[in-house]
């Protein structure tokens, strides 16, 4: 997310963990009545409560594979005209650009070698503007929970409210 720093998601069966860094920690902080995570927190994992879909909500589809090629697959059909507009090297990968100046504002990276992969869809304005890298196609992926010591339970956090 644009100027709101990197996030690590993890999830295992039901349950879920966020790990901000640094730079994510005011905006993952929340306004009134949200909690105030304090700079210690960057490096360790949230723990997400399953009923806190305040947290979790705006996260759940990144560890939804159905739910985030569905967002994909609706976002594309609202790209419209896409326009090549060069290429460039992808975390080692050779990509060609596409912008796309349709609903949203895009530039799509897609694998110019091997299979046609996305490797990096950018949203430029409003919003959602934001970043978000592919890789490790066809690799087997393994997620464990993190270890106990590096979690932190969000709901022992002082709380935001002046109240």
């Amino acid at each position: 997310m644009r100027g709101s720093g990197t996030y690590e998601f993890l999830a295992v069966g039901d349950r879920r963990w966020i790990k901000p860094d640094s730079g994510s920690l005011p905006s993952l902080g929340g306004g009134a009545g949200g909690r105030a995570l304090p700079p210690g927190v960057a490096g360790d994992y949230l723990a997400v409560p399953s009923g806190d879909q305040k947290l979790w909500a705006p996260f759940a589809q990144l560890c939804d594979l159905d739910r985030l090629l569905a967002q994909y697959d609706s976002l594309s059909s609202g790209l419209g005209v896409l326009t090549r507009t060069g290429t460039d090297r992808i975390d080692g990968v050779q990509a060609v650009k596409y912008h796309s100046a349709a609903a949203v504002d895009s530039d799509i990276y897609v694998a110019a070698e091997g299979t046609p992969y996305p490797v990096k869809i950018e949203t430029l304005t409003g919003d959602g503007a934001g970043t978000v890298w592919f890789g490790g196609f066809d690799r087997p992926v393994e997620v464990s929970a993190p270890p106990a010591e590096l979690v932190m339970d969000p709901s022992k956090l002082p709380s935001t409210d002046s109240a």
